[in-house]
């Protein structure tokens, strides 16, 4: 029988950790030691090539403090801001001059590192957020607001359809024409009920209106909103083919060259996570292709699909390998994990040549406990893995993938 991992195992587990330098020649990766974080990290491009890192002070409950690297990897500031009254984990972005934190609240920031507003209406409930430059989009749940850069909430909308008990948002993506695409996860209705039909008690269980319990199965969801407020189409995965535990959600979309939509999608069996690519035609919403990456592993997710330099779409990710502990890339289904050692976490980078749905070239590039990942506009890849106190953290850049495989061929 194969070994179950759950997400809290691999997150606490130990993982071993290069040591690298910060100083690199032209074009090749940066790697930067941070002895300084023992905890959860999380890290975001800036629009100078450079990276704002946020975590949490050693031996601190709650609290924030920002690391500031430029182009290079080289430390710009550091400083911690006092009194901050949220609690890790948290999820960061970045717009002109701004960085939004979201998780247990969501508090407005500058590049300096200077505090500007926190907002009690989201306190506990920020989803997602996406900071653009004159404002930004919070998901709390299935609902969108709008807000000002000054902290105002200038509109509500309820994204959800109308066959969902409850929904929520995990990403917001803007398209050339001022659409929206949000994804992430609706639990449905029984078929012929109202929300109002539904008793949901202290813990989250749901009860029909005769007192039976009610599974909800949550599936992954997908609509594109028009600027005026209304839904061009909703996506949603079928309930009845989806795994043992009824629950997908989208990681991430990314609208490719074509005009399709690409979807991260993640399900869970029994303890395992899995990873989907899913394929939207653009214009309709109709699901055209679907594909499982399963990297060899019974643990895997896809976090972020962003375009390469070359255009073509790539994702990053995480696996657990439960290969043997020997060095040597195990082949499954066409697809390849690339085991060194056998340890449980580590990050995955991939490229989809043409429209293709079979992800290729998947290598491990650094050893890390929950890898965070976010891409700059030059198309580079920043990532920060943290090691939950076994190790200290390291924050990497790579200019694009090809990078990454001469740095691991070496």
């Amino acid at each position: 029988m194969k070994k179950r991992v759950t997400f809290f195992g691999v997150l606490i587990c130990a993982a071993t950790l290069r040591v690298f330098c910060a100083a690199a020649p032209a074009g090749a990766a940066i790697h930067k030691a941070l002895p300084q974080i023992d905890d959860y990290a999380t890290i975001c491009a800036l629009p100078d090539g450079g990276a704002m890192i946020a975590y949490m002070p050693a031996k601190a409950e709650t609290g924030l403090a920002f690391l500031r690297l430029d182009a290079d990897g080289n430390t710009v500031f550091e400083k911690t801001v006092k009194g901050f009254p949220f609690a890790f984990p948290m999820e960061m972005s970045a717009s002109g001059n701004h960085v939004a934190m979201y998780g247990e609240g969501l508090a407005l920031f500058d590049l300096d590192g200077n505090h500007l507003w926190e907002s009690p209406w989201a306190q506990g409930r920020a989803t997602y957020v996406l900071l653009r430059e004159n404002g930004l989009l919070a998901g709390i749940g299935a609902t969108l607001y709008h807000v000002s850069l000054d902290g105002d909430v200038l509109r509500e909308q309820d994204i959800a359809p109308e066959n969902a008990y409850s929904g929520r948002i995990t990403c917001v993506k803007q398209t050339n024409d001022n659409h929206l695409l949000i994804g992430g996860r609706i639990r449905l209705l029984p078929q012929g009920y109202k929300k109002r039909d539904i008793t949901e008690d202290d813990d989250g269980y749901l009860y029909l209106p005769d007192g039976s319990f009610y599974d909800a199965p949550s599936v992954a969801w997908v609509t594109m909103v028009s600027p005026d407020g209304s839904a061009q189409w909703v996506y949603s995965s079928d309930p009845d083919e989806i795994y043992v535990e009824s629950f997908e959600s989208v990681n991430d979309l990314h609208v490719d060259t074509n005009g399709d939509i690409l979807l991260a999608v993640e399900g869970r069996d029994e303890g395992y996570y899995l990873a989907f690519l899913r394929r939207l035609d653009g214009n309709t919403g109709m699901l055209t292709g679907s594909h499982r990456c399963a990297f060899g592993t019974d643990f895997s997710v896809i976090d972020r699909i962003f375009a390469g330099h070359d255009g073509a779409a790539q994702l990053v990710g995480m696996a657990a390998p439960n290969m043997p502990n020997s060095a040597k890339i195990v082949p499954d289904g066409g697809e390849y994990a690339y085991d060194r050692g056998g340890a449980w976490d580590c990050a995955v980078v991939a490229s989809l040549p043409g429209l293709a749905l079979a992800p290729t070239g998947f290598v491990e590039f650094v050893t890390l406990a929950y890898p965070r990942a976010s891409v700059g506009a030059d198309g580079a890849l920043w990532m920060i893995g943290s090691t939950a106190g076994h190790e200290p953290a390291q924050a990497v850049k790579y200019e694009s993938i090809n990078v990454i495989k001469q740095e691991i061929d070496k």
